[in-house]
């Protein structure tokens, strides 16, 4: 070797060492930072050096920048191992999951052109337990019948039963699958009744010029929960009774209620408002239990269909970071915090493996993408849900089929659907059944023992 490419040998190997310095150095004064927006500003300063992508090491930042296409991300962050089944290991760390092994997520199986609406609110689709999904334009409400390969679809209007009807935009089937809460402009909150096609009640918002954010059914449908733009949480019966439809109304948030959501075991309400705070109510008490302080306003948050203590909430504008909490214990048991400038936008567990889907909105200088990995850990990503740009750039909504096994994307004027285990799922299930068995066969076993020792 020449003596000038041996001058290059140690000059790169030089500025390797002073870059890891660079770095280890950084790392360490960003964790010793006392707020948070410090942290943040001193991440994306070191974000425009493009020193943060050789920060690999650090388990509290997830890699994912936008500079790393997704499919190599995806494929650097899997578990090659080989392995007969697509069920990878049950994990019980920071959540309970069952993931996938290896991608299983192709190009979408299915598209519905929806009806024209240029940006869809959020909440303005829900696909129902009946396996019908329905999608409000303006006065009518539109229904998909998924049990056909080619969606069959009809449209109702909601003006022929209250006249003057205005826009609705809210929409949620009960679990039930035979009525629609909605929202419209001119009444406030009302229930649609599928089979009659008729609206059956409706209640105005007792606030002065307000509109209804979000809506929820309790899990038995006895009652409905209502935000609006005034910071109020309603909650209304939804049986016929000679008492008063509307059961409690108190204040929230100062501000809007951006989101909320009661959790599978029907005992907590969490909301959250553009005051920057997440409210945990017991729930249907109403009785506050725990309030969580955000940097900005988050919107997206999720209970584990499992574990049912357990809450993830997805930070707002500029944030990005992922939090899980338990209620029983009413304390933070994980924190990620993101390696790029967005938020969360979608949120959402599935209820046969476990694995959480995200929908981030993230800035690249003046353009904004949409990247929605599903994770079976905060630095485990086993994959991702990817279209071509033609449907459209925007997501607005996420939803399930009623089994879990389909997963939709609205676009402005598409659902895309996804078979979100790529016809694998029999092995979660027969996974599931397998484990349940041995369960059974082992508890019977430990029984046995017990009596034969006495």
């Amino acid at each position: 070797m020449s003596q000038r490419n041996q001058c290059r040998v140690h000059l790169n190997t030089c500025r390797s060492c002073i870059l890891r310095l660079i770095i280890l150095i950084t790392v360490t004064e960003i964790n010793s930072l006392e707020s948070t927006w410090r942290k943040r500003l001193m991440i994306r300063a070191i974000k425009g050096l493009d020193v943060l992508l050789d920060v690999t090491n650090n388990k509290r930042v997830l890699n994912m920048s936008g500079k790393t296409r997704l499919k190599e991300m995806v494929g650097r962050r899997m578990d090659h191992r080989k392995r007969d089944s697509v069920v990878d290991e049950y994990e019980e760390n920071l959540w309970k999951v069952k993931p996938r092994s290896r991608p299983l997520l192709e190009e979408h199986n299915q598209r519905i052109r929806m009806p024209n609406r240029s940006r869809p609110s959020y909440g303005a689709i829900d696909w129902g337990s009946k396996n019908c999904i329905v999608a409000p334009v303006d006065v009518n409400l539109h229904f998909f019948a998924m049990d056909d390969s080619d969606a069959s679809h009809i449209s109702i209007s909601v003006e022929s039963s209250f006249p003057g009807s205005r826009e609705v935009k809210c929409i949620k089937w009960n679990n039930a699958g035979n009525q629609i809460a909605m929202y419209s402009k001119s009444y406030t909150l009302c229930v649609f009744d599928v089979s009659s096609s008729k609206v059956l009640w409706s209640e105005e918002c007792l606030c002065e010029d307000c509109d209804i954010t979000c809506l929820n059914w309790s899990i038995d449908d006895e009652e409905i929960v209502v935000g609006c733009t005034s910071g109020m949480i309603s909650l209304f019966r939804t049986r016929e009774s000679k008492k008063e439809r509307l059961i409690e109304r108190l204040p929230s948030h100062d501000g809007i209620v951006l989101n909320l959501a009661i959790s599978p075991n029907n005992r907590y309400l969490a909301t959250s408002g553009m005051d920057k705070l997440v409210r945990i109510y017991l729930y249907p008490a109403m009785i506050l239990y725990l309030q969580i302080g955000y940097y900005d306003a988050p919107q997206a948050f999720a209970w584990h269909p499992w574990d049912l203590r357990t809450l993830c909430i997805g930070g707002g504008q500029g944030d990005g970071s992922l939090s899980l909490w338990d209620m029983q214990r009413q304390e933070s048991i994980g924190y990620k915090r993101v390696a790029f400038l967005g938020h969360v936008k979608n949120m959402k567990w599935n209820k046969i493996s476990g694995e959480l889907v995200v929908q981030w909105y993230y800035w690249e200088g003046e353009k904004r993408f949409v990247t929605i990995p599903v994770l079976a850990s905060w630095d485990r990503i086993v994959d991702v849900a990817q279209w071509n740009t033609r449907h459209g750039t925007n997501a607005f909504n996420i939803i399930w089929s009623p089994d879990h096994t389909k997963m939709g994307i609205q676009l402005s004027n598409a659902l895309l659907i996804w078979d979100f285990f790529g016809h694998q799922e029999y092995a979660w299930i027969t996974d599931t059944k397998e484990k349940k068995k041995t369960a059974f066969f082992q508890n019977m076993e430990s029984k046995l023992n017990s009596l034969c020792i006495r």
